[in-house]
């Protein structure tokens, strides 16, 4: 769940960073208090207990999308009114799924993929298959990636959390899944050194089976990057690079960690491959 928006915004990254190592020279990074969390299964049951879970943020969506209608066209407002009488209106799930779809389309028409994400849970929750858990969880870790309202940013996050867990109900061994949800607990609670460590663990799981895997060795260097750990950071990218060699985020962050360490030279060669 990182760098969401293309390779553009890389492009422009980079380019900035290599302008920075020629005018500025050494960059350093803020390395957090501890680089090593306790272990999930060490939590106390106080600490587990204050951990994220769905639901707990509490926003009602559905007075949010009735007021958000006065924000759009009448024609989109419209169509969207009518599909919600569909939906309330279904005889059977097949057809309040079609409907809810149709809503969920709309919104994102008029981007607000917030409330879009919001419908496909809704889709999972009226037809619980495995696909429609996958699709609300990615849905509602996309939205949170450009959401602004803090709020909205928890509400956002623990419902993905929380369709990723679904989705792995249904088969345990989707490894795409357990980074997506990894990266959720990174993204979502960086400074929770519980939830940083489920997704530590989870990783290491799927790399104790595949230690090339790329999405796994991008989510733990960039973790390793975070807590100051920049060797393990530069061995983790240089596994992704291997395997996929245009993987322009494994390279933004091994310019990072270059950096970082103060090797200059190949901190702008790694920024400049990742602008290619």
């Amino acid at each position: 769940m990182t760098f969401h928006k293309g390779q553009t915004t890389l492009v422009i990254i980079c380019t900035a960073l290599v302008l920075a190592l020629y005018f500025l020279g050494q960059r350093t990074t803020n390395t957090p208090a501890t680089d090593n969390p306790m272990s999930a299964a060490g939590m106390s049951a106080s600490v587990a207990d204050s951990l994220p879970t769905a639901g707990k943020t509490q926003l009602n969506m559905a007075q949010l999308a009735q007021n958000m209608k006065t924000k759009i066209s009448k024609a989109g407002a419209d169509s969207i009114t009518y599909w919600e009488t569909k939906a309330q209106n279904s005889p059977d799930a097949a057809a309040k799924t079609r409907a809810l779809k149709e809503i969920a389309r709309l919104w994102e028409k008029e981007r607000y993929i917030e409330l879009g994400a919001y419908y496909y849970r809704l889709i999972a929750q009226t037809d619980s298959t495995q696909n429609n858990w996958l699709e609300a969880a990615n849905r509602q870790a996309d939205a949170f990636q450009i959401a602004a309202d803090s709020t909205m940013r928890v509400y956002l996050i623990e419902n993905a959390i929380d369709a990723y867990e679904k989705t792995l109900r249904f088969d345990t061994s989707q490894t795409e899944v357990k980074v997506n949800l990894a990266n959720c607990y990174f993204d979502g609670y960086p400074n929770m050194p519980p939830m940083v460590m489920k997704g530590v663990m989870m990783l290491r799981e799927v790399t104790a089976k595949d230690s090339t895997h790329v999405g796994a060795n991008l989510s733990l260097g960039r973790m390793s990057v975070m807590s100051g750990q920049f060797d393990k950071a530069i061995n983790r990218f240089q596994t992704v690079l291997r395997k996929d060699a245009t993987n322009a985020e494994a390279y933004y962050y091994l310019g990072e960690a270059y950096a970082a360490m103060g090797q200059k030279e190949k901190a702008r060669e790694a920024f400049e491959n990742c602008k290619k």
